[in-house]
């Protein structure tokens, strides 16, 4: 079926919920043709739906605030924030950063492969740029934003500014 000229798609996925287990369902959606040319099987994708209707699916908007904060809580989870790390993820700052150096660590969970990164930080508050690692979880498709000298955002806590959490964009912690 079309509606001017947009074509419905019947998208079957594998939910993975923030907690609770996996499950089956599949969401209709008329999608435009720049919206399906990422649509392909192992690509995450929000869903909004009511516990007590899974069955009942739609996808969330990848630019709200809210999309973001599910894909945050969904991150830490699932064990992609090391524990160490949480604190500065959810709620440090977010400061410049530029990948000096890369190295793949072999790991790979939930669909997503593992890296460490020596990235240069340039804190907001004047004090001079410093060096720190960063071993994160990154989605493949994602891996072409982060080479060396790439701009990327490190979130750590002023009291803790060796502990640090790289991410692609800026982000903001936990509401």
């Amino acid at each position: 079926m079309t509606i001017n000229d947009v074509p419905q798609y019947e998208i079957c996925l594998e939910v993975q919920p923030v907690a609770g287990e996996p499950f089956l369902s599949s969401v209709t959606e008329l999608l435009t043709a720049p919206e399906t040319a990422d649509l392909r099987p192992g690509r995450l994708l929000a869903v909004e739906y009511r516990p007590d209707a899974p069955d009942r699916l739609a996808l969330a908007d990848p630019g709200s605030p809210e999309f973001e904060q599910m894909m945050l809580r969904w991150r830490v989870a699932h064990g992609l924030i090391a524990d160490d790390l949480i604190a500065a993820r959810t709620t440090g700052v977010s400061q410049p950063a530029s990948v000096l150096a890369l190295h793949p660590t072999g790991e790979q969970k939930e669909g997503q492969v593992e890296i460490t990164a020596r990235l240069l930080v340039s804190p907001a508050d004047g004090s001079p740029p410093f060096e720190a690692d960063s071993t994160v979880f990154v989605h493949p498709a994602a891996l072409a934003n982060v080479q060396v000298g790439s701009p990327v955002f490190a979130m750590y806590e002023p009291a803790h500014p060796d502990r640090v959490h790289m991410t692609i964009q800026r982000q903001e912690g936990l509401a």
